[in-house]
């Protein structure tokens, strides 16, 4: 008995091109796009992940120092009852805003990255660069060209929600998650 064989259409080599064309210039847009976030970010906090330039006021006081306790005395499953702090110290969770709910802090620990107050500003600089590659995405995926949403990202890193508040960590942590 003969075998019947099934016809099958292979595309041709001029549409695999064009097919391959298109990602492949979406994706170098993008690359593109995301280099030049990364330059942006790199030239504005080239002197903080240097360990020249720090965050003011609340940013080097309670929410450095509550979460550097959390992590040396806890972890995030498994967090101190007390901050021995101020007078006789306090029970650990009245710190709200110490930002030790935070679950990327427990994959520093665990990596042994120490909280230092250069790594701690480092860590919120990142922070914006994440919210910019965020908007960058998000703007993509809703459909403008990639030269409108890099336009959009940069625009979100150098916004007012970043800078104003850049002694506080949970805000900034926000603005970036956003997108």
């Amino acid at each position: 008995m003969a075998r019947k064989e099934k016809n099958v259409e292979l595309p041709s080599p001029h549409e695999v091109h064009q097919k391959l064309g298109r990602f492949s210039a979406y994706s170098m847009e993008m690359w593109g796009a995301t280099l030049f976030l990364i330059m942006i970010h790199v030239t504005m906090f080239s002197f903080h992940f240097a360990g020249e330039y720090i965050f003011p006021w609340d940013f080097v006081g309670g929410y450095h120092a509550h979460a550097v306790a959390w992590y040396a005395d806890g972890s995030f499953f498994s967090p101190p009852k007390w901050l021995p702090w101020g007078d006789a110290g306090f029970p650990a969770y009245w710190a709200l805003q110490s930002g030790a709910f935070y679950l990327p802090l427990q994959v520093l620990d665990w990596v042994n990255i120490d909280y230092s107050l250069v790594n701690a500003v480092r860590f919120q600089s990142l922070h914006v660069l994440l919210g910019a590659f965020g908007v960058l995405v998000l703007l993509r995926a809703m459909g403008f060209s990639v030269g409108w949403a890099l336009l959009g990202a940069a625009g979100y890193h150098f916004s007012v929600g970043f800078y104003s508040n850049q002694q506080h960590v949970d805000i900034v942590r926000a603005m970036a998650i956003l997108p």
